[in-house]
Order: structure tokens, then sequence, then C-alpha cells
């Protein structure tokens, strides 16, 4: 009885691992590659990569440890505001599924984000964090038709300046209404 209980539930785990339920995972025993975590996002969303004529574009996903992944997509032209099931195991991260609609971003807050381009691009390749759990920040994006991908876990609680910089990048993203990239600076070390 308990040989066939067992048999069962190998047989179940094997059906269930063999069924693509459409998710972007990633294997986290390698390192927390940003290129690759941006890419599960990318494709769970539909999100193709600019093309050659392009102009600059910022995509960035907020992770918190517990809820929805809140995703925003920029260029000077357009916006889009995006939702997205994120998984995180330790061992494997994922992106269930992600959905994105056209935003009524005003002009002055993507200007504001897409003003951050340059110094955000110096990050490229990095993965950092200053605190377990909380909430990351997966940060991609498009300057003259070169990409950068990076992410930081929890910048909040971080003291260096490149968390500084994606603290201000979160501020202008989350504020009502932004008008002027100085009015969301804020000074470190």
């Amino acid at each position: 009885m308990c040989r066939n209980a067992f048999l069962y539930l190998l047989l179940s785990m094997l059906v269930a691992c063999g069924n693509d339920t459409g998710s972007h995972r990633v294997d986290l025993r390698r390192g927390w590659r940003a290129v690759e975590l941006a890419d599960a996002f990318d494709r769970a969303a539909h999100l193709k990569p600019p093309s050659n004529r392009a102009e600059p574009e910022l995509r960035v996903w907020e992770a918190p440890f517990l809820g929805n992944t809140t995703g925003y997509v920029i260029s000077s032209g357009h916006a889009q505001t995006c939702s997205a099931q994120y998984r995180n195991d330790g061992l494997t991260a994922s992106v269930e599924k992600a959905h994105c609609a056209v935003s009524d971003m005003p002009r002055e807050k993507r200007h504001s984000a897409l003003g951050l381009l340059p110094e955000l691009s110096a990050l490229n390749g990095r993965s950092w964090g200053c605190a377990v759990g909380g909430e990351t920040i997966f940060v991609e994006g498009f300057v003259k038709r070169q990409r950068f991908a990076f992410l930081v876990g929890n910048p909040a609680d971080c003291q260096d300046s490149g968390s500084f910089l994606v603290k201000q990048l979160v501020e202008v993203l989350r504020s009502p209404v932004s008008t002027n990239l100085n009015d969301h600076r804020s000074t470190h070390p």
C-alpha cells in the first residue's frame, strides 16, 4: 500500500513537472544573473527588445517579499504599467505570468525617470542587496542601442551610491506627479 502511494506521488510529480505552465525559470544556484532575470520578466510580459532605431527605454520591476510585482516600461513617447507573479524559493526564481497595459504616466514623470538612464547604465551586470527578504528591484534599460540590466535587494536598507540612485528612481515612479528630476535627487555620501 505504501509502495503504491509512493509510486503514485512520484508519477504525479513527474507529470506536474512535465507540464509547461508558461513560467520562465532562472536557476539561482548559478548566481543572480540580472540579464537572465530581466529576460524572464520580458518573456512573461511579451516585451521585445527595442528596434535598432528605438529611443531610450527603461524597464523596472518591483518585487516585494509578499504580494504582486509591479512593473514599468518607460520611453519618452509612452509608458506601460505591468503586474507579474514573481516567485523565488532561494534556488529558482520564476515569473509565472505578467501583463502590461498602457499607462497615463505624465510626460514629466517619464522624462525624470529616463534622465537617470546614464547613471543607471553604469550599474550594468551588478546584483547586490543589504538585507534578507524585503523587496528586490530589477532594472533593465536600453541606451544608444546598448542594453543594461542589474538588480538590488532592499535598496532602502543600503547606504551605497548605487542603492541611493535606485531609491531615487523608485521615488520618481511612485510619486503622484514628477515635474523635475532635481525634485527627486537625494544627497548621499
